[in-house]
């Protein structure tokens, strides 16, 4: 009897998605674009995505405002802005430069990306993404930037030894 009722228990839980392994806004879209256009009232949104950022989940906005590019975070599970920034278009392919290593690292390694930092190594831009494991263990990946490689990849033990 107990072992059913832990099956049906796993199950539920399962199937209503409290074992899901998407991350959860609390805020929706819909309202995080509402907090964005009060704070900013003439922009203009040209993208927005649900992403993991310095550890948090944050709705990402993508704006016009008078000309200029914005960047906008909102809290995903509070709706609290925490980050407006203005973006040169240089900064703006630098994201998507790290955007996509961060992919290649992911599909590499499962987990989440805790950072990334860009830089010079042997000539060559690298940007190292430290990831969360589900395991809990933290593992450096470094991506070359120019071909979206994986060259490196390094526990959080091997660090340590060195």
């Amino acid at each position: 009897m107990k072992l059913a009722i832990t099956i049906l228990a796993m199950t539920l839980a399962v199937s209503s998605g409290l074992a899901s392994k998407k991350p959860h806004a609390r805020v929706t879209r819909e309202r995080a674009t509402k907090i964005v256009l009060e704070q900013l009232k003439d922009a203009v949104i040209e993208g927005s995505e649900l992403e993991k950022e310095e550890g948090k989940l944050i709705w990402s906005f993508d704006l016009k405002v008078g000309g200029a590019t914005k960047e906008v975070w909102v809290d995903a599970k509070t709706g609290k802005v925490i980050k407006i920034e203005e973006e040169s278009p240089a900064k703006e392919g630098e994201e998507r430069a790290t955007d996509q290593a961060e992919k290649a690292a992911l599909k590499k390694i499962a987990g989440d990306v805790v950072k990334s930092t860009v830089k010079t190594k042997n000539g060559k831009s690298i940007c190292s993404v430290e990831i969360r494991t589900k395991s809990g263990e933290t593992v450096e990946v470094d991506v070359d930037q120019e071909t979206n490689t994986v060259v490196q990849v390094e526990t959080e033990e091997q660090t340590e030894k060195k």
